[in-house]
């Protein structure tokens, strides 16, 4: 601010300087002196400009800095999110949470049909119907795409240029390659709610408004490949979604990575298979070719 008032003053003091010059004649002492003060005046609001551009670049490293540091901060909270997600509660806090849903679902030991990597990412619009009543229609669908993994946090901003910020909801489908088999355990943080499933059974259900939260679930996989599904909805304010799981043997619990997500090759957009319509339509016959006319009649002999 006070380099904003200094530069608008050194303009003003040059702009009265000259405008009281005005055209002098030649050897006029006064017009002389007038001209050699407004020169000054016109280094001086030149040394202003250039102070005032050093603190503007100055500003901006700060301002850049700072957007440093929030981004690093925001990257240790959801490692610290990603932690607390996944560790086994004890104590008070074990007695109070509620014991997480456990699953063994089929799995499949070689992947059933060709497969992509990441999963099918469908977004749907939730404003008719509302967030309770969401239906993963076609009808509803907004944009879809594949995602190597699902890890975000998108804050208060729309999770694609294509869908609004508020009031959307995800689906994500695919399959899961399991390598060790065991116990794993799941957890879904979130803002707002989500569903988990496992080869089409319920593993984590949390369809509710809330703000970050984690809801955990056990499954017990085999070798091989697993269908897995994961809704979620988002009704208005921050927004967060990201899949954690916990795998055998090792403690320190992960988000699910990329290597083990995957998609149908021939899905589509809207998440079905390249198939026929429903209801084709008929085909159009040709038209039948015009009968050449008949040769006239020859008159009766007399």
């Amino acid at each position: 601010m006070r380099t904003s008032a200094r530069l608008s003053i050194a303009l003003l003091s040059a702009a009265l300087l000259f405008a009281a010059a005005g055209c002098p004649k030649s050897g006029d002492p006064e017009a002389i002196a007038e001209i050699r003060a407004s020169r000054a005046a016109q280094a001086g609001l030149q040394k202003d400009l250039a102070d005032a551009r050093r603190e503007t670049g100055l500003l901006k490293e700060e301002l850049a800095a700072m957007r440093r540091d929030l981004a690093e901060l925001r990257t240790r909270v959801d490692a610290a999110r990603e932690a607390d997600a996944a560790e086994e509660p004890d104590g008070e806090e074990a007695e109070n949470e509620p014991e997480p849903l456990s699953i063994a679902p089929a799995t499949a030991e070689v992947a059933p049909e060709p497969l992509k990597p990441g999963l099918l990412a469908e977004f749907f619009g939730c404003t008719a119907a509302g967030w309770e009543a969401v239906e993963f229609a076609r009808e509803a669908l907004i944009h879809s795409r594949v995602d190597p993994e699902i890890g975000f946090s998108w804050n208060d901003g729309p999770p694609d240029p294509k869908v609004p910020a508020d009031e959307f909801a995800v689906r994500w489908s695919g399959w899961l390659q399991i390598e060790t088999p065991g116990d794993y355990l799941f957890s879904v943080m979130s803002d707002d709610g989500a569903r988990l499933y496992l080869g089409n059974q319920l593993l984590v259900d949390d369809w509710a408004l809330h703000g970050v939260e984690d809801h955990r679930g056990r499954a017990t996989l085999k070798k091989g490949f697993v269908e897995i599904r994961l809704e979620y909805f988002e009704n208005g304010g921050g927004a967060a979604c990201r899949l954690v799981w916990r795998t055998p043997g090792v403690d320190k619990p992960a988000l699910v990575p990329k290597e083990a997500l995957f998609h149908n090759a021939g899905a589509t957009p809207g998440g079905d298979k390249a198939a026929e319509p429903a209801n084709p339509p008929e085909p159009v016959k040709p038209p039948e070719p015009a009968k050449p006319p008949e040769p006239p009649k020859s008159p009766p002999p007399l």
